[in-house]
């Protein structure tokens, strides 16, 4: 696995963004590489500035979000809990949050039912986040829900770290309440003693190890990983100002501002364009090395694709793409759209994806009869129009009773197991019924998704092609392919 750089852009503005990319290397020399977008977006709360317009009460917020890095536009959605719900705190009177020394606020109902934002806070009437407790003891609280249109690997919450109504500027205490999946932890933040997460084994806070101590608090950051397990994501957070006891004894108010930001994680195959150079180097067993760059390229632009003097990946995209791998033993891949691959000199691998794909030959591309060029078609399937088109390949295959001459140029038979049209592009090798070897071929082209013995892998492929289990002999499948467009040949 590395890393790749590109340019990126929304609304026109340039943006630079890193990926990654997986290359996977097969004992046979192929390889195939996995090219991946930005893989985390982190959304600030100030990402929003511009967008986030105080406004008055209102009963759900949209927050629309642009992330500076990526430019990928989120939203996340405020709202308020229902009036006169009825919630019991629990609070520590000591860093340890040890059961026997808890308080509990109990009987505390929520008031409020809209939202009112400003670009630094957000609140229920005004935009501030407040406990009550009026002058007959009843305490009451502002409870609301942020939910990102993401499911969230982090929430963080951004305090004002100035004034009265900035976090621990005076002593605050907030529940904080994270649901993934269908289970909840509670999370405590006490200005005085630090932060805690509940044990409900133990019925009781415990203290998160290097967490926030004490004091004013700029952002707090949950961890999805962290509260609920390897790969999990937080679904929505709520949030409620809390009580303390005062020196005195008495119940106490918290009050301050707080806004929003998370972070998601997006896996997006990118389908701009991306050309990287390799060198590796290959050991045998015995010791022996052998060196050999190559290039993986993918382009976005339905448009002609060239490859290099090196082994290519190359990849097209849902358009109809020409891909060329040019010198080099390649890899072209033509995805969606009706394509055309031309896998130049070389060992190439060859796969057309959906659509009417031609795979084709020219003059300089085979080998010879003692060491021909081997190229595969992965999936060469009849039912969605592939074509073989070796016109410039052969020479001198036209001409009086041209069709029936085509024995002198083709003929089929097997490479590793499987189904191989074997092309002497001159005609002049001598033929063979089942030794491929006489036959003089420069050019192989195997069709992997036939495989088995020569007879049986032939007859699989007749059947496709005829659409009956008859026998057919190598001339009778050569016509039908003539016939139906599947060859084509300059006869």
């Amino acid at each position: 696995m590395g890393t790749f750089t590109y340019d990126t852009s929304t609304t026109s503005t340039p943006k630079a963004a890193t990926g990654t990319f997986t290359l996977t290397v097969k004992s046979n020399g192929e390889y195939t590489v996995s090219l991946e977008a930005p893989t985390t977006v982190s959304i600030e709360n100030t990402e929003f500035g511009s967008k986030l317009a105080a406004s008055g009460p209102t009963s759900t917020y949209i927050v629309t979000y642009t992330d500076s890095a990526t430019g990928a536009t989120s939203t996340a959605t405020v709202s308020a809990a229902p009036e006169n719900t009825s919630l019991s705190f629990t609070g520590v009177t000591d860093t340890s949050g040890t059961s026997s020394t808890a308080i509990t606020f109990s009987s505390v109902k929520t008031v409020g039912t809209e939202i009112n934002v400003s670009s630094d806070g957000m609140g229920i009437g005004d935009n501030i986040l407040k406990s009550y407790v009026d002058k007959d003891g009843n305490k009451t609280t502002e409870k609301l829900t942020y939910d990102p249109e993401q499911a969230a690997k982090s929430v963080v919450l951004y305090f004002k770290d100035d004034g009265d109504v900035g976090f621990g500027q005076k002593t605050d205490v907030l529940y904080i309440t994270a649901r993934s999946g269908g289970v909840t932890k509670e999370v405590m933040l006490d200005s005085r003693y630090g932060d805690f997460v509940w044990n409900t084994t133990a019925n009781k806070w415990d203290a998160i190890s290097g967490g926030y101590a004490s004091g004013v608090l700029a952002s707090y950051t949950l961890n999805a990983e962290a509260l609920f397990g390897a790969g999990k994501t937080i679904d929505s957070v709520d949030v409620a100002a809390g009580f303390f006891n005062n020196s005195k004894g008495a119940p106490d108010t918290s009050n301050f501002k707080v806004s929003f930001g998370y972070s998601y994680d997006t896996v997006t195959s990118t389908n701009l364009p991306v050309e990287m150079g390799f060198s590796a180097t290959v050991t045998d067993r015995d010791g022996d090395s052998v060196i050999t760059n190559f290039t993986v390229k993918t382009d976005a632009t339905p448009a002609q694709l060239d490859g290099s003097a090196d082994g290519d990946y190359i990849t097209g995209n849902t358009a109809d793409n020409l891909v060329y791998g040019l010198a080099g033993n390649d890899v072209l891949v033509g995805n969606e759209g009706n394509d055309t691959l031309v896998g130049g000199a070389g060992d190439d691998v060859l796969t057309g994806g959906a659509g009417a794909d031609v795979f084709k030959w020219s003059l300089a591309d085979q080998g010879t009869s003692n060491t021909p060029a081997v190229d595969h078609i992965t999936q060469f399937n009849l039912s969605d129009g592939d074509s073989i088109n070796i016109g410039d390949l052969l020479q001198g295959e036209a001409g009086t009773n041209a069709v029936n001459n085509l024995g002198q140029f083709l003929q089929f038979g097997l490479v590793d197991g499987k189904l191989a049209l074997l092309v002497d592009h001159d005609g002049s090798g001598t033929i063979g019924t089942t030794d491929q070897g006489a036959f003089g071929a420069t050019q192989k082209i195997v069709l992997d998704n036939y495989a088995g013995t020569l007879v049986d892998a032939k007859a699989a492929f007749a059947a496709a092609l005829f659409g009956n289990s008859d026998p057919h002999t190598d001339a009778d499948i050569i016509n039908k392919m003539l016939q139906t467009g599947a060859l084509k040949t300059d006869i």
